[in-house]
């Protein structure tokens, strides 16, 4: 089979042919303004930035028409792709899921070892995780032999950070030599990233007992809740990654966010700015936790009470929930990359997939983990005979799949992901580890107190679950307890300032040269 880079142009990329340097000869740089430009911003539904849509005008003609076809019908065949115009496809794939997907194929079915960087680069670019990891294992597997190429000169820094992540890379006897190399193909533009790197090399490679790690950012955790007053308040309380309650304050008002909401924070790591979308019903707002602001977003397209949020790479999801005695089905996608930029475009809700008839999800646990979403959901069997199990939802092939049962029924489950492990807590008292790689449940000792309304965080090797105690019918009495993974055994923490219902919770991260706690008024 030949080789999509080779045809790109792509197997050995040559001094001053970067991807923008290959993409400009197959695009004329001088576009002029035409009736089918026009016509195409009619075709795309104000969806497509201006400037792709100049660039689709200045490719070949057969590639123009296809792509036009292709972002108009959704629809994609993949055989019909051209190899040699894959940069082409890629340059305007992030308005079309459907053709990111068949190009990261159509990558992957060519990789070989020597296209490998080049697949890195690619992969960096267009933000294509399946391809990323692909390359990444083969440079790992061949780095002797790929570190002394000339494509190894032209990494990205991006690129370059990439690998030097990676410990069999890091450890290789070649990786000073392979550092010094890339530094001086470019000395003056690289040595910045040179330094850093090679400070993260060399303290992976002579680790210190005595020596601390520097850390490049903090992590809160905030707890969501609402306030009993006839117009509903949020309220946050935040936690630092030491435990403590570091910001307990209301963060707006809502008529349309009411009683019960789900939660779910948008932010990938501490350099990008962090999102809180926030659902009831069919509304939702997307809160800015740095500067203190929310807007409202699209409406879902299905009224839902007590659905579940949950973010996985550039999308949100929305999943189950009621409606007039009735279980919602429909699963929701919304395009979080396109909302960071402009809440006014016309980029909407759209309703993806289906769960199957027999689960219900209220307020369930969902959890992203390796391009797929964890649901911790209620079960119905023929009899109507209610139990829990694992499901799991892809949404690259829209698939639900059921994973496992849980060995008890649990009610009102909170679930928090702690490496490849997910722990289940229930308003019964049960406390599950479910381990994702093995699809094995074991339990763990129960929880300390009991409650409804109830949250949990993972920090280093300890889990938090914030809340209203039940037992001993001190409902007044909210706390936290925190849970040692390594001794399974819980500890009760202590009580707290508060007493709402949680009914979400997320993860912010900040850079840790700034002073800056989320949610908080530092004025």
């Amino acid at each position: 089979m030949k080789s999509a880079f080779c045809d790109a142009g792509l197997c050995f990329l040559i001094p001053a042919k970067s991807l923008e340097a290959l993409l400009a000869v197959h695009v004329h740089v001088n576009c002029f303004h035409h009736k089918e430009r026009r016509n195409m911003s009619g075709i795309m539904h104000g969806e497509m930035n201006c400037d792709r849509c100049e660039m689709v005008h200045c490719f070949p003609e057969p590639i123009r028409k296809q792509v036009v076809e292709i972002l108009k019908t959704g629809e994609v065949c993949k055989k019909l792709l051209r190899n040699e115009h894959i940069l082409l496809y890629l340059e305007v794939s992030c308005m079309s899921r459907a053709l990111k997907t068949a190009c990261e194929e159509k990558l992957l079915e060519s990789i070989e070892v020597m296209s490998s960087l080049d697949a890195l680069q690619i992969a960096e670019k267009y933000e294509l995780s399946l391809l990323k990891r692909e390359a990444i294992e083969l440079i790992t597997e061949h780095f002797q032999n790929l570190w002394d190429n000339d494509a190894f000169l032209y990494l990205h820094e991006q690129s370059i950070e990439s690998l030097c992540q990676v410990e069999n890379v890091v450890k290789h006897e070649d990786i000073f030599r392979a550092l010094e190399k890339w530094l001086d193909w470019n000395h003056e533009g690289r040595m910045t990233i040179y330094c850093k790197l090679l400070n993260a090399v060399q303290k992976q490679r002579s680790p210190r007992k005595d020596s601390v790690t520097e850390k490049t950012h903090q992590v809160y955790h905030a707890m969501i809740m609402s306030s009993a007053k006839p117009k509903s308040s949020i309220v946050a309380a935040v936690f630092n990654c030491d435990g403590d309650l570091v910001c307990l304050r209301d963060l707006f008002k809502s008529n349309d966010i009411k009683d019960k909401f789900s939660v779910a924070c948008a932010q990938k790591d501490e350099t990008e700015a962090p999102y809180v979308y926030i659902s009831s019903g069919k509304h939702v707002v997307r809160y800015d936790p740095v500067l203190l602001k929310y807007e409202n977003c699209h409406t879902l397209n299905h009224q839902r009470s007590d659905c579940s949020l949950v973010v996985l790479g550039d999308f949100i999801y929305a999943l189950g929930g009621h409606h007039n005695g009735n279980n919602v089905l429909e699963i929701e996608e919304l395009d979080t990359k396109h909302h960071r930029n402009k809440l006014s475009i016309k980029k909407s809700w759209k309703t993806i997939a289906q769960l199957p008839d027999n689960v219900k999800l209220s307020f369930a646990p969902c959890t992203a983990y390796n391009d797929k979403i964890y649901i911790v959901a209620e079960l119905l069997n023929d009899e109507n005979q209610e139990s829990t199990g694992v499901l799991t939802f892809d949404p690259n092939d829209k698939s639900v799949e059921f994973v496992a049962d849980f060995p008890k029924k649990c009610s009102d489950c909170r679930a928090v992901l702690h490496k490849s492990k997910l722990f289940i807590a229930s308003s019964e008292g049960y406390f599950l580890q479910f381990d994702i790689e093995t699809n094995i449940f074991a339990f763990c000792a129960d929880l300390p107190t009991r409650g409804n309304h109830f949250g949990m965080y993972a920090a280093r090797n300890k889990i938090y679950v914030v809340g209203a105690s039940a037992s001993d019918n001190d409902i007044d009495r909210f706390e936290k307890a925190e849970y040692d993974i390594q001794t399974n055994s819980w500890k009760r923490g202590q009580e707290l300032p508060c007493n709402l219902p949680i009914y979400g919770s997320c993860e912010i991260k900040v850079p840790s040269y700034t002073h800056l706690i989320p949610f908080n008024d530092s004025r």
